[in-house]
């Protein structure tokens, strides 16, 4: 990477999406350093007024998915993500937008940024969850694409999502898809690489997130919660046992290492 300082004025949207959650806005000083800042969400409240100077807040209500057809229906969170990534799409005015999720944060987004620009035909994801051999199976906890491709590829799992007939095409697969491969597989079709695991391969880079700054990262359903600042890292697993949760910790300063199963940063 190059060692001047890289201009990102007039260039990125940072894309909250999400229920509002104080990780993300806790963090909106620092996505403010890289770009304007929407914050898409769905909420019977609004979002606290002293933020209306830093960001551009679009509120909607929870999206009723009892008509969708098949993904949209079988997991309606994934639905509601759509709903407010392509909500939070229409209020951004550059050409490039960094989704991402309100539950994390990361306060340094030049590395992703970076590696972007080189090559702005494509994706860069974070390397949670992008999955190698695993194909379709994107990084969507943080990435950056062209905004254009974001508005057309929620729009178009949106759309198929309310029809009779299955959203994937079926030369890729006829089984229930992942969240991940779902918006995957349209962001090929959207931008009209076609579906293919060499499009995936070529199509899709991931950067570490360790490279990110200080994070704090989800999977699971909020069951797992990683922690980064500076040198030291914490992964929190709070596991349900006979009802009650079990809480195991990884403390990167007693030694101990942690990693993304066949999650390896391609850039």
């Amino acid at each position: 990477m190059k060692d001047e300082k890289v201009n990102y004025d007039g260039l990125f949207t940072i894309l909250i999406q999400g229920p509002l959650d104080d990780t993300s806005l806790n963090n909106i000083s620092n996505y403010k350093k890289f770009g304007d800042v929407v914050v898409s969400y769905w909420s019977d409240k609004e979002l606290d007024s002293k933020y209306n100077s830093q960001v551009t807040p679009i509120r909607g209500m929870l999206p009723d998915t009892q008509q969708l057809y098949h993904l949209a229906s079988r997991a309606p969170t994934f639905y509601y993500s759509l709903t407010s990534m392509y909500n939070g799409t229409l209020a951004c005015k550059t050409p490039y937008v960094v989704k991402v999720r309100s539950d994390e944060s990361f306060t340094d987004l030049s590395h992703l940024l970076d590696h972007f620009l080189e090559n702005d035909e494509r994706v860069v994801c974070g390397n949670i969850f992008h999955k190698r051999s695993k194909g379709f199976h994107m990084g969507d906890h943080i990435f950056v694409c062209k905004t254009d491709v974001l508005k057309a590829t929620t729009d178009f799992l949106i759309k198929r999502s309310q029809l009779s007939e299955p959203y994937e095409p079926e030369e890729v697969s006829k089984t229930f898809p992942s969240p991940e491969a779902a918006l995957c597989r349209a962001m090929l079709i959207t931008a009209g690489v076609g579906c293919s695991k060499l499009s995936y391969d070529s199509y899709f880079a991931s950067v570490d997130i360790r490279n990110l700054g200080d994070h704090c990262v989800k999977w699971n359903h909020g069951i797992v919660t990683e922690t980064r600042q500076e040198t030291t890292a914490k992964r929190v697993i709070k596991a349900p046992i006979k009802r009650h949760y079990k809480t195991k910790i990884w403390d990167s300063t007693k030694g101990e290492s942690f990693w993304f199963p066949d999650c390896e940063p391609t850039l």
